[in-house]
């Protein structure tokens, strides 16, 4: 999952990875692993999101790319095949957000409309049915969409009215619609109309409203519901704080982390490697900060690893298993409970953690 500050402000950003290469999720043009950071390409681009095995990104042009594992079609680009460089989305120039989930993909378009590709085995590519899309298919015909979210098998979505949809796989609960039925097109999650943030992780679903609470449904997932409840079909808010500004549901297992408007880093979830930070491997039901820094930007929850930036620019490897390199420091192993800095750079605009590999923009 990944989190942005200020992307595009400035026409656009380099991309940067690090980790993990196979099938080439880094989109160096190799399947190699790199302990620190590598620039892809010499582009410029305004928002980047990892899935799997893979990332998705758009060009400061507006069109959109991807690379890595493309065996369910979630590269987009008509194939089933993996791309170890940036390979075009079609050669339409007007996406202006995305979001990856497991094997699919959701990316919404400066017209308001939203598209999917990808794996569709539970309805998550929200067309009706369960068939796989390797191109981008639209969902719908609103153009009322202003943002999205890919989670596991899920979907969702908030359009300018402060409604919120999900679809996909429920089986845990997990789209907030009151049952465990999974859908295949968008479902409205109750009657409120003040949305402004949602999360689709692994099993567990998030949101933050625009009052500053938090909300959470779906299933349990090693304590991701934040407050130490059972599984549940409907939003339940977790406790009464109205300061929280931005939050990652890790898309692989229950790893949350969460940013209040104070820059405070909150983790909770599953920790069995240190992944939230917390100086042990002790899992956490409930939202526990990090430390007592207040210069947190952005967080974004991985498999078994957890990353971070500051407002300096710096990258954090918040904690939990360095796979391949995938905490940037110039290592390739070793488990961290605590955060630590991952490379020198103090250009960081946005981070994204996925399976053994993370990255970001920077510029």
């Amino acid at each position: 999952m990944m989190a942005a500050a200020g992307a595009g402000d400035t026409g656009g950003y380099g991309v940067w990875t690090f980790g993990d290469g196979g099938l080439g999720r880094l989109g160096l043009g190799n399947t190699k692993d790199y302990c620190s950071s590598v620039q892809v390409g010499a582009e410029l681009w305004t928002d980047v999101d990892s899935r799997y095995k893979g990332c998705a990104a758009i060009g400061s042009d507006g069109t959109m790319w991807s690379w890595g594992e493309g065996s369910s079609g979630q590269n987009g680009d008509g194939a089933s095949t993996n791309r170890c460089s940036p390979i075009a989305v079609g050669a339409l120039t007007d996406w202006s957000a995305v979001s990856c989930g497991h094997r699919h993909t959701i990316a919404l378009k400066t017209d308001g409309t939203i598209w999917a590709w990808g794996m569709n085995t539970s309805g998550q590519l929200g067309q009706g049915d369960i068939a796989a899309n390797n191109s981008p298919v639209q969902i719908g015909a609103l153009t009322t969409w202003v943002a999205v979210s890919a989670g596991g098998s899920t979907s969702c979505a908030i359009n300018s009215s402060g409604q919120l949809f999900c679809w996909g796989l429920n089986s845990n609960g997990e789209l907030g619609v009151g049952d465990a039925i999974s859908r295949s097109s968008p479902t409205i999650v109750g009657a409120l109309t003040d949305w402004a943030q949602v999360e689709a992780g692994a099993i567990t679903t998030g949101a933050i409203k625009t009052d500053g609470t938090l909300w959470t449904w779906g299933g349990v997932s090693g304590g991701a519901l934040g407050d130490a409840g059972a599984a549940r079909c409907s939003p339940v808010k977790i406790g009464t704080l109205t300061d929280w500004a931005q939050l990652s549901m890790g898309n692989f297992r229950g790893v949350v982390g969460a940013i209040k408007t104070d820059g405070t880093l909150w983790t909770w979830g599953q920790n069995s490697y240190g992944e939230l930070g917390l100086g042990d491997t002790t899992g956490r039901s409930s939202p526990t900060q990090v430390g007592a820094l207040t210069t947190w930007a952005g967080v974004a929850a991985g498999m078994y690893h957890m990353m971070a930036f500051k407002t300096d620019g710096t990258m954090w490897a918040v904690g939990g298993r360095n796979q391949s390199g995938c905490f940037g420091d110039g290592t390739g192993s070793g488990n961290r409970c605590s955060p630590t800095t991952a490379g020198a750079a103090t250009d960081w605009q946005s981070v994204f953690a996925a399976h053994r590999f993370s990255g970001g923009l920077r510029g």
